[in-house]
This record gives structure tokens, C-alpha cells and sequence, in this order.
């Protein structure tokens, strides 16, 4: 069965990678749009009875390639493939993943929902905020659950000095921070508590860590970066506690506002993320770093396209 690639607006830079990685062609498509913004696109090549692959991060605006990759698929559904395979590299709207005060919605659950409408064979998704979302699919829907640190720890093992110490930027991060520790040979690690203002920022003078990270060199991680606000506030005070050095790595750099000149400003020595999300190199900065990810989600394509497992790509 052949394989084809296709992509939404927000994805070209990553797809064409993995194109490449695939030594194939990116599928055409017409992206077009009316005057008011809806997006109609036309495939304008045969798919019919192949495996086809859309590669569609909703990074921010959120809302609108959500609905991109939506619009897209159906286009797909209607063509109809024998397979049809959807991969986010970066999944939005899943920090809404319960319900925790009333008249709220459950975004997780609302988009999980959308996208299960189009019936994909396969849904892969990259280092969520929320593993527990990954049940919000329909059951009939394949879904698969990858993780950065198969291109991410080498580069931290490059950066860091011993001692060093693997920190969670707060309390809810502790498994991702535990993860990092073990596959970074530390027995141990820390977190930050942080409190919130009126306005929703981090409050500096109420955040502290749990732990020593005294003549250490410290390595934040997260799944992703929007503000900088927590992990520019856990910098300033793991250095007062005595680090050496701040480190963070965030698959997900989505850099909202003035996140990418507050990082550049902060303490901390060097940020590392993917190209899950992409942005003009050349807007990030010298402190700002990219690692891609295409080789990565390419294997994994191919491992679904031919049925095989992909667990032997998580660390």
C-alpha cells in the first residue's frame, strides 16, 4: 500500500523534514482560503486505497489549526484511503483535561472527540500534557504515545556538568522530572512550589524548592513553554538556592507574548526545545535552541505504515 504525506499550513516545515527522512514527496494541496478566512482545501492528487498520513500540530493559534487539521481530514476521509493516520505533533486544548471548578468545559475530552468524528485508523500524538486524555478517543481509534526524550537526552547529557540534578518547574511535574532523572543515570531530583497572583503570574516571592540543588547544575523539563513565566521564576530561585547553572528543556516551545526576549533575559543559560512547534530560527535567540524531531516521527510513520510496534522508540 502506498504511503502519502500530508500537512495543514502549520506543519509544512516539519512534514517536508520527514519527507525528506522518508525520501518521499510532500502530497499537494491547495490551501486555499475565502476572504473572510475559511479555510477549503483541495488534495490535488489521487489518494484513493493508500495509506495516508496528516501531519497537523495545533499550536497556537489553537483554535484555528484544530480546525485546519479538521477541515483537511475530512477532505482526506472523502477521498477515500485505505488507512487514514492523523499525528499531532503537538496536541492543543490538553491542559483542559478535567473538570475542576464548575461551569467549566473538558476541552481535552471536546477536541479527543472532534478529531475521533473522522474515524482515523491511527492517531499519534507527541509528549502530551495529559497522558490520562489519551482515553478520551473514540476506543475504535488507534492512538499512540511518543516521547522527546529519544532525541532529547543526548543533547542534555552535552550540556550539563556533574553534579547535576533533574527539577520539575512545579509539584505537578514530578513523574516527568522522575523520568528524566532515571534515563540521566540520577537517583534523584527536585521540584519547585510556585503560587499564583491575582492576574494568574507566578509569584516570586513565594516560590521554593524542594530539595538541594546547591553547586549543582540544574535541568528543568516540561512538556512545553508558553509564557516562561514558572520556569524564569524556578531559575532565579534554584540560582538563589545555590545552583550553578539552569538548564531547560520543553518539547513544546510555543513562546506566547513576550516569552521568547523574557528567556533570553532570565537566568537561565540555555533553553532547548523541538521543532514539534516551528518558528523562524532566526526571532529565537542565542539562548534559544532547536532539536528536530522529524527523523523521529518519520520511524514512527514507518512503523505504523508496516505494522510495527513502536515501542521500542520510547526510552
Amino acid at each position: 500500500m502506498e504511503l502519502r504525506i500530508l500537512t495543514t499550513e502549520a506543519g509544512r516545515h516539519l512534514a517536508q523534514a520527514v519527507c525528506s527522512h522518508l525520501e518521499k514527496q510532500l502530497t499537494e494541496v491547495n490551501h486555499k482560503r475565502f476572504t473572510d478566512g475559511e479555510y477549503v482545501p483541495q488534495i490535488k492528487e489521487n489518494i484513493r486505497d493508500t495509506h495516508t498520513v496528516l501531519l497537523s500540530p495545533t499550536c497556537p493559534p489553537t483554535d484555528h489549526n484544530l480546525m485546519d487539521a479538521m477541515i483537511l481530514g475530512d477532505a482526506i476521509v472523502r477521498a477515500a484511503p485505505a488507512r487514514f493516520t492523523m499525528v499531532f505533533p503537538y496536541w492543543g486544548y490538553n491542559r483542559q483535561d478535567r473538570k475542576d471548578r464548575p461551569r467549566v468545559p473538558l476541552t481535552a475530552k471536546l477536541a479527543s472527540d472532534i478529531v475521533s468524528l473522522l474515524c482515523p485508523t491511527n492517531v499519534l500524538l507527541f509528549d502530551v500534557h495529559s497522558e490520562a486524555t489519551l482515553g478520551y478517543f473514540h476506543r475504535a481509534v488507534k492512538v499512540d504515545h511518543l516521547y522527546s526524550a529519544a532525541v532529547s537526552v543526548a543533547r542534555l547529557r552535552e550540556l550539563v556538568q556533574p553534579p547535576f540534578v533533574v527539577a520539575g518547574p512545579d509539584k505537578g511535574s514530578g513523574a516527568r522530572a522522575a523520568y528524566y532523572a532515571r534515563l540521566l543515570g540520577q537517583e534523584r531530583y527536585v521540584l519547585f512550589e510556585k503560587r499564583r497572583g491575582p492576574d494568574g503570574k507566578v509569584d516570586p516571592t513565594h516560590s521554593k524548592v524542594i530539595g538541594d540543588v546547591s553547586g549543582c547544575d540544574v535541568i528543568l523539563v516540561d512538556d512545553f513553554v508558553d509564557t516562561g513565566g514558572t520556569v524564569n521564576v524556578a531559575a532565579e530561585t534554584a540560582l538563589k538556592a545555590g545552583a550553578r547553572n539552569v538548564y531547560l528543556f520543553a518539547t513544546h516551545g510555543l513562546f506566547s507574548g513576550d516569552s521568547i526576549p523574557n528567556l533570553n533575559a532570565g537566568g537561565i543559560a540555555k533553553v532547548v526545545v523541538t521543532d514539534s512547534v516551528y518558528h523562524d530560527p532566526a526571532k529565537l535567540g542565542a539562548k534559544i535552541e532547536t532539536l528536530s524531531v522529524a527523523g523521529f516521527l518519520a520511524e514512527a510513520v514507518l512503523r505504523i505504515h508496516e505494522g510495527k510496534s513502536l515501542s521500542e522508540l520510547i526510552p
